[in-house]
């Protein structure tokens, strides 16, 4: 479609000459577009199974949420300044390769990790909530952030995230402000700011650490699943 042909472009500097093919869109697509819509698919689904809504219960504050929680908005405020740095210089690549970064972060793992907290089965009423309005926020605020990137995804998912819950909100995404960042470290306190800068580090050595290792798994063919005797970091 148009939005996958055009993330295709952003992502691959359109200010340098490349080749071009129909295989190389579809792979666009699989890293930001595909992910983005099973993201919303999934809270889609299981919100109406627990007939949440946004607004329907007292936000939960930032330094009651779990660990996941705060890093997740603690990236989308950190990669909503980038984005908006890089497009005001007339940047376009290099933004389209942090959103890209952020869903990835978004969807396998944040959501990877959080799963069973949106499951009917979950005993922890307040975890839950906290998982439904961690995750309504950055869905939101992402589809804005995507919409000049890919209009009609956006579109749609406005209608589906927003318009769905408010009739009295903006008809379409383009209508809606410019997101700007909500502060988090600001709302935790100089207490707390350590703390959850701490975590940001931490999330992102983990992540490097399980990068290093799938590679090694796939420098010796060791499927993913495999479980090893022991790791040595």
């Amino acid at each position: 479609g148009a939005d996958a042909l055009r993330w295709y472009f952003y992502a691959a500097d359109p200010e340098q000459p490349s080749r071009f093919s129909a295989r190389l869109v579809r792979e666009a697509a699989q890293g930001l577009l595909l992910p983005l819509w099973n993201a919303a698919s999934f809270f889609s689904i299981y919100a109406r199974i627990d007939g949440w809504h946004p607004g329907g219960a007292a936000g939960v504050p930032l330094a009651e949420r779990t660990d996941l929680d705060r890093w997740i908005l603690l990236r989308l405020d950190e990669a909503l300044g980038e984005v908006t740095r890089l497009l005001e210089g007339y940047g376009i690549a290099e933004p389209a390769r942090r959103l890209e970064r952020f869903v990835d972060d978004l969807t396998n793992w944040y959501i990877r990790r959080s799963r069973e907290r949106f499951w009917a089965g979950n005993p922890e009423g307040r975890d839950k909530e906290s998982a439904c309005q961690t995750l309504y926020e950055v869905l939101t605020t992402l589809v804005r952030l995507l919409a000049p990137f890919t209009p009609f995804v956006a579109e749609t998912l406005h209608g589906h995230l927003v318009r769905s819950q408010d009739p009295g909100a903006p008809a379409s995404v383009h209508l809606e402000s410019w997101p700007e960042p909500r502060g988090w470290l600001d709302e935790l306190g100089e207490s707390g700011r350590g703390e959850a800068l701490g975590l940001v580090e931490a999330m992102a050595l983990a992540q490097r650490v399980v990068g290093l290792g799938r590679a090694a798994r796939a420098a010796h063919d060791l499927k993913t699943r495999q479980p090893l005797a022991a790791v040595t970091l």
